[in-house]
């Protein structure tokens, strides 16, 4: 096994070079080196040709058949120049963990066959199950690299090899990467205007720097709506501790407002008659408006608006559920994006 020991850290720097694999049809090609069990088959190391066809089912899962082929020096004493032609083929599954990164780490597991044929003493067939880990780079769309390392068991001898899978790979499949199709026009926009958080406004503009990307934002980068998470009880509009602990974070996030028109919309759970609701939501909305305007927020041209029980966000059959639809958003209207 010592002499297996370069082939290995070989495959780990490849693999280590620089994400997801690709859905649908792919060939993998390349080299595998094989450690043969000196004691069960005397055959030398081998590195030999490889090559197959797999299909990526999902972001985590695939299957694939390789085949390889080769001749190994036969190492048997006082006979020598005496080689073994070997033909190796398996079928594997392959589950890859994550897609979010550069490298995709994968664990792989499979059945195959050794075909192996001696000069002088005949022909030798072993059934194999092997299991093993790698990883994987998407060097582009469609165009990947990868390593692996695995422990081959034969069931015929019951001894345990080794063996390290260097592969191109290359898709031919819907070409959809498991980051998502969205994900390289995101990453260009992100660059190409200097905007950290992703929202649209460069940095130099943004005065809110950490908003959450896709969140509707202003000319300069700051969130257009805030859900409030308030703690309302059943059939009050009136602001608890928590309640006014929440609003005075929020007057901090708020005070670049100015003049702004914004509407305070009010929210209740399904339990009561539709009317009756209609107006205590109106109240909510009008009780974070005048707790605001305390804070030393400019209030003018905010206009409370009710919404009563129409737009749950939250199962009104639950506890939890009733306590979420019993809420406040304040809805920017002066937001141009």
């Amino acid at each position: 096994m010592k002499r297996f020991i370069p082939v290995i850290a070989l495959a780990s720097i490849a693999s280590l070079a620089s994400a997801g694999p690709s859905e649908g049809i792919y060939i993998p090609f390349g080299a595998i080196g094989y450690d043969f069990d000196d004691s069960a088959r005397r055959l030398d190391t081998e590195v030999m040709p490889t090559v197959g066809v797999g299909y990526q089912f999902d972001e985590h899962w695939a299957a694939e058949i390789m085949a390889a082929q080769g001749t190994a020096d036969v190492d048997f004493p006082l006979l020598n120049n005496l080689e073994a032609d070997v033909t190796h083929y398996r079928l594997d599954g392959l589950y890859f963990f994550g897609s979010d990164r550069a490298l995709t780490p994968f664990v792989v597991a499979g059945i195959g066959e050794n075909d192996i044929d001696y000069d002088f003493f005949g022909d030798a067939d072993d059934t194999l199950v092997n299991a093993g880990a790698g990883l994987l780079y998407q060097v582009s769309e469609g165009f990947a690299l990868r390593g692996d390392v695995r422990a081959i068991h034969s069931l015929d001898n019951h001894n345990t090899e080794a063996a390290v899978n260097l592969l191109v790979q290359m898709s031919f499949g819907s070409g959809s990467s498991t980051q998502g199709e969205a994900a390289p026009v995101a990453a260009a926009s992100v660059v190409s205007n200097n905007d950290n958080d992703g929202d649209g406004v460069a940095n130099a503009n943004d005065r809110c720097p950490q908003t959450p990307a896709g969140k509707r934002v202003d000319k300069v980068g700051c969130d257009c709506d805030y859900t409030l998470k308030l703690n309302f009880g059943f059939d009050s509009a009136q602001l608890t501790a928590e309640d006014r602990a929440e609003l005075d974070q929020l007057a901090d996030a708020i005070q670049d407002l100015g003049h702004a028109r914004a509407e305070v919309a009010g929210h209740t759970d399904s339990r009561g008659a539709d009317a009756y609701n209609q107006k205590l939501s109106e109240r909510r909305a009008q009780a974070v408006i005048n707790y605001l305007g305390s804070k030393g927020i400019n209030t003018s041209q905010f206009s409370a608006v009710g919404y009563g029980e129409s737009q749950p966000v939250a199962d009104n059959g639950t506890d939890a559920g009733r306590a979420e639809n019993r809420r406040v958003v304040i809805h920017r209207n002066d937001c141009g994006m």
